[in-house]
């Protein structure tokens, strides 16, 4: 599933206070950001996640891959730093969960606080930016998440563009590096500003129309992921209706639920599972004689959540499953005709099957090898656009205009 979320002093600091040793973490890697929006003036840049050596300590860094730890904060704050150059390196350190923020006349406002756990984490409250009523939802900001960590004696980055928020700057992503001393170069994202401008236009048909966030100036600055647009109040301009898939998810739990009817899944735990709908719940029975799993009907918020809420049965297998449901349905191919496993790629083209899911099939036909990041499980079939390689040397982030109106936008 798609989740991510020092100088010599406070790195010794850190490392007292965590058990971390100072040279776990000394270990560097230039990232170089190109500014193709159009947009003119201050760009500002965040970077955080959390220690590859200590997954509890959450931390962020300065230009020169200097890291802090997160401190409780109640206050938005800038955690980053910013320049005005179109083209500007800087480096980042081991992270694990990481994420590069990247936004324009505003920095990403970020607060801290104490998780949940037991015992309690010091961790970011990202920007919300799908929240009208978050400091950052007017601005134009998107990330890059990853995580760069060791491996053996190397180490080892997987990075990717996402759109399972929002998108609001179009990037092409390049990861270079030496992986088995050979010199390699792997990209993903958007091409260029003619594939990253056309998204939009796809979009411009309602109720997908409802997505595009605008600012005072009616210049299109985010395009909304329909989950989050359906759990905001329907009198809002961005809202999406929260009962869209709910058509096909019933057509499809009618569908399995007739006698002999079924489809199969592999999980990841190499068991074969053999769905059913009983009961208005979706029953998957492994070939392993361990108990089946199974999930509630869905609601069209939940898909794109989730997939579907598990019931009971073991917890392990539930997110292997839970991917190629959510996978299905936000793909249109659950009752495709090819095949009747979620799990098998071959064969199955999605979004060719009513219901459209435009936000997701406008997405991936722009970007490169179709590869894109816009819900959780975007990755089944390897679809989306994570990219990996082993002893990395080097990051481009080149950003792109999501409108040619962006070439209006001037920060002081």
């Amino acid at each position: 599933m798609h989740t991510r979320i020092l100088g010599a002093t406070v790195l010794a600091a850190v490392a007292a206070c965590t058990g971390l040793a100072p040279a776990a973490n000394a270990q560097t890697l230039p990232v170089t950001i190109v500014n193709k929006t159009g947009i003119k003036g201050k760009m500002y840049i965040t970077v955080l996640g959390r220690s590859p050596r200590d997954p509890t300590v959450h931390i962020y860094s300065d230009a020169n891959g200097n890291i802090k730890q997160f401190a409780v904060n109640p206050t938005p704050t800038d955690y980053g730093f910013s320049t005005t150059a179109q083209s500007y390196s800087f480096k980042i350190p081991q992270i694990n969960s990481g994420r590069i923020y990247v936004s324009f006349c505003a920095p990403a406002w970020t607060t801290a606080s104490k998780t949940g756990d037991t015992p309690p984490q010091i961790a970011p409250n990202t920007p919300a930016t799908w929240v009208p009523t978050d400091k950052n939802f007017y601005t134009v900001l998107d990330f890059a998440e990853f995580d760069w960590v060791p491996s053996g004696g190397t180490t080892s980055m997987d990075i990717d563009t996402t759109q399972v928020d929002a998108l609001s700057i179009p990037m092409t992503l390049s990861l270079s590096g030496t992986p088995g001393g050979k010199a390699t170069t792997l990209t993903s994202g958007f091409k260029d500003a003619s594939t990253s401008t056309l998204v939009l236009p796809g979009l411009a048909k309602a109720p997908w129309n409802k997505l595009v966030v605008y600012d005072s100036k009616k210049r299109p600055i985010r395009i909304l992921v329909p989950e989050k647009a359906m759990v905001l109040p329907t009198s809002h301009p961005n809202y999406f209706p929260n009962n869209y898939l709910d058509n096909y998810i019933s057509q499809v739990f009618a569908t399995f639920a007739k006698p002999g009817k079924t489809f199969t899944i592999k999980g990841d735990n190499g068991a074969l599972y053999t769905g059913t709908v009983q009961n208005n719940q979706i029953v998957l029975k492994p070939n392993n004689g361990n108990p089946a799993n199974v999930f509630n009907k869905p609601s069209s918020t939940y898909v794109w959540q989730n997939g579907a809420p598990p019931a009971s049965g073991p917890a392990g297998p539930v997110p292997s499953l839970q991917k190629y449901i959510q996978a299905a349905f936000l793909r249109s191919t659950f009752l495709n005709t090819t095949t009747n496993s979620l799990s098998t790629c071959q064969g199955v083209i999605p979004y060719t099957l009513p219901p459209q899911n435009l936000y997701s099939s406008t997405i991936h036909a722009f970007s490169i090898n179709q590869g894109a990041y816009t819900f959780a499980y975007d990755d089944v079939c390897a679809r989306s656009s994570n990219i990996a390689l082993t002893n990395p040397t080097s990051v481009t982030l080149t950003l792109l205009p999501l409108s040619p109106t962006m070439s209006t936008m001037t920060c002081n």
